[in-house]
């Protein structure tokens, strides 16, 4: 069996709230919300395969997990696209809600992904089930290329802004209950998760150390 061991990258990006109002701007609070890609369906696994561990083998067909992390709101919709590496190929997206346009890859014709909820998801914590306000917005069928990670060594996956909206950065959009219009488009991290690491700490660090090796 594999071993699994969590590491994070993250795309710097600038985080702001953008009101439908021209020209007003907050600041958004801490913990920033970000929509990362995982291995695994709980949402924890971001670096897989850790060497010397192989890939899952040429052919072999797997699922990863698209998830929007601390919104802290009530969600209507997001809009992003992913790179994806050599070492796997998209296949298809699959659980999206049925007001969705497009496809998670940078390059797809659409550009990338537009997706509406009805009814809104609920993106505060609620510990246990939702620690971090995690919304599930897809999953991902993709095929291995690589059986061994010496040929593909830091091949990273990253979440990026859809290449056609015209926004800055990938975000999705929120709706307070108490200002229910215009919806509030919330700018966000989009976070790298990585195929194949070719450097893991062997000791203790910090958690800005282990993001550092792995910043696009």
């Amino acid at each position: 069996m594999c071993r699994r061991v969590l590491a994070t990258g993250i795309a710097l990006m600038l985080i702001v709230l953008t009101v439908n109002i021209a020209d007003a701007q907050v600041s958004w609070p801490s913990p920033k919300p970000f929509i990362a890609v995982y291995f695994d369906e709980p949402g924890q696994i971001e670096a897989y395969p850790i060497a010397p561990d192989p890939c899952p083998g040429v052919g072999v067909l797997d699922t990863l997990w698209v998830y929007l992390v601390n919104s802290n709101q009530m969600v209507n919709g997001v809009q992003f696209c992913i790179d994806y590496p050599p070492a796997i190929t998209w296949l298809s997206d699959l659980w999206t809600q049925p007001v969705a346009v497009g496809a998670t890859p940078c390059t797809s014709p659409a550009g990338g992904l537009s997706m509406g909820y009805d009814p809104r998801r609920l993106g505060f914590p609620d510990p246990p089930d939702r620690p971090y306000g995690r919304i599930f917005i897809c999953g991902v069928l993709v095929m291995w290329n690589c059986d061994d990670c010496g040929n593909f060594p830091d091949n990273l996956i990253v979440v990026r802004k859809h290449t056609f909206d015209g926004y800055p950065e990938p975000y999705p959009t929120f709706t307070q209950d108490q200002h229910p219009y215009p919806p509030i488009q919330h700018y966000c991290i989009g976070m790298t998760s990585v195929i194949c690491p070719a450097t893991i700490a062997t000791e203790e660090s910090t958690w800005g150390k282990v993001k550092a090796l792995y910043s696009d």
